[in-house]
């Protein structure tokens, strides 16, 4: 599980990432970044009902890539606060296939050390 000090839970901050983030794509995947001013990095996934009506699925998205986030959170630049928007394309992958796109989606955005 990912640390407390590593989460992004308040409505406030998800809505201030995303008005002033800067955004990175790949196919099926977004990040939007944005500074913190905080020594550490904090996290935050999202996985609309349009990807599927199904919670369970949804739940199972977010937690993979929070899985993927939390195996790397040591190679991850400090002070950027970070949200990863899944889109329908990454339905169909296994978890390496998303662990591949997560990893190039970080070095995208210029947040691995």
């Amino acid at each position: 599980m990912l640390n407390r000090k590593n989460r992004l839970t308040a409505e406030r901050d998800f809505r201030r990432i995303f008005r002033r983030g800067r955004r990175f794509f790949v196919p099926g995947l977004r990040i939007v970044v944005v500074q913190n001013g905080l020594g550490d990095s904090r996290f935050g996934f999202t996985v609309g009902t349009k990807v599927d009506k199904r919670a369970v699925v949804r739940n199972r998205l977010q937690r993979q890539m929070r899985e993927m986030v939390r195996a790397r959170v040591g190679e991850i630049r400090q002070g950027f606060d970070c949200v990863f928007v899944a889109d329908k394309k990454v339905l169909g992958l296994n978890f390496d296939e998303l662990s591949v796109l997560v990893y190039g989606l970080l070095k995208k955005a210029n947040l691995l050390v």
